[in-house]
């Protein structure tokens, strides 16, 4: 339910931005910090990354560094770090061939993962057909609420991460028939003067057994596309035979 609640968000943001503007950003490069944050059952846990991307068409590039589990529940720590990726990693992804290509520059090494169907649809298509979709698929869900309460509202103008902002407020309660009561609330500050892009972005989340948050802080953020030659493997890299040869610890996520 949130994750097609944010869906919507997103279309009408995007709607009232390409409306305001007349023009979407064709690529963006961006460098920052994520940090999530929760408590299941009393026991805490901390997740935090140095993130970048770079965006070009239909092609997103994410790069994560510096991987940590500050302040975490010791025991859950331990059992974190299993899974945790050994070192830094890239992942590109390419929406028009389906495939996603990841590479890691300390064992300068890549491996791709590729579907058999492709689309050679534009981002307005897609746009215009995904919001359609979700929104036919959100109010299906509606049947089994007991309860549904969602905001959205412009909570001001401000300088964030040295960027002029406008800032939008969201805030959801939700409840199943029988089912608990969650909440799920945040804020999303976008760029005035890079055509909008978002330049932080933050949520809560509240429900009978666990809360969490999520926060997202760019540091840099430019939107201007990056060069093609981001988005494909440094030249010297072998391919690798295996995830586990970029990942680590975190291969058996992966299919292959």
């Amino acid at each position: 339910m949130l994750k097609r609640f944010i869906a919507l968000l997103f279309t009408v943001v995007l709607a009232g931005g390409v409306a305001h503007a007349q023009e979407i950003p064709t690529g963006f490069t961006a460098q920052g910090s994520a940090v999530v944050q929760a408590v299941f059952a009393g026991i805490k846990i901390n997740l935090g990354a140095e993130v970048g991307f770079e965006n070009r068409g239909q092609q997103l590039r994410i790069d994560v560094s510096r991987l940590s589990v500050p302040g975490s529940d010791p025991t859950m720590n331990a059992l974190i770090q299993q899974f945790l990726p050994q070192g830094s990693f890239t992942a590109v992804l390419d929406r028009a061939s389906h495939t996603i290509v990841l590479w890691s520059t300390e064992r300068r090494k890549y491996y791709t993962i590729s579907s058999t169907t492709a689309t050679t649809a534009s981002p307005a298509t897609i746009m215009t057909s995904g919001s359609i979709l979700q929104g036919l698929e959100f109010a299906k869900t509606l049947k089994d609420m007991a309860l549904m309460d969602m905001q959205v509202n412009l909570s001001g103008h401000s300088t964030i991460n040295g960027h002029p902002a406008t800032v939008v407020h969201y805030s959801l309660r939700e409840q199943k028939r029988g089912g608990a009561l969650t909440a799920t609330s945040g804020d999303f500050a976008f760029a005035d003067d890079q055509q909008g892009l978002p330049v932080r972005v933050t949520s809560v989340a509240r429900g009978r057994n666990f809360t969490g948050s999520f926060r997202l802080d760019f540091r840099t953020l430019s939107a201007v596309p990056p060069d093609a030659s981001a988005f494909t493997p440094p030249d010297g890299f072998t391919k690798a035979s295996d995830p586990s040869e970029i990942f680590g610890n975190l291969s058996s996520a992966i299919p292959h």
